[in-house]
């Protein structure tokens, strides 16, 4: 799932990630769920190390609607599952 977000979630665009704001939508832009979705999957992701914020606490003020930056370690995420299928 992480990886259908929008591409400038991904870590391999050069963005520095996208505001939790647009977690809901999927890379066509179509709503998959709500922020409390959107918030459990990121939660998810930072506990497998395959997300994080890019920008320091200090910093999402200054940020749209003073929420954080996601950032989506898509290479991770790809080595990550890679070796699970070796193990297989």
């Amino acid at each position: 799932m992480l990886l259908n977000l929008e591409p400038d979630f991904m870590e391999s665009s050069g963005a520095n990630g996208m505001t939790f704001l647009r977690a809901p939508l999927d890379k066509n832009a179509d709503q998959w769920g709500e922020q409390q979705s959107a918030d459990r999957l990121i939660a998810l992701g930072m506990a497998l190390g395959w997300v994080d914020f890019p920008f320091p606490r200090p910093a999402w003020i200054a940020l749209p609607g003073s929420v954080p930056y996601v950032g989506v370690r898509d290479k991770k995420i790809n080595e990550d599952l890679e070796k699970q299928d070796e193990v297989r």
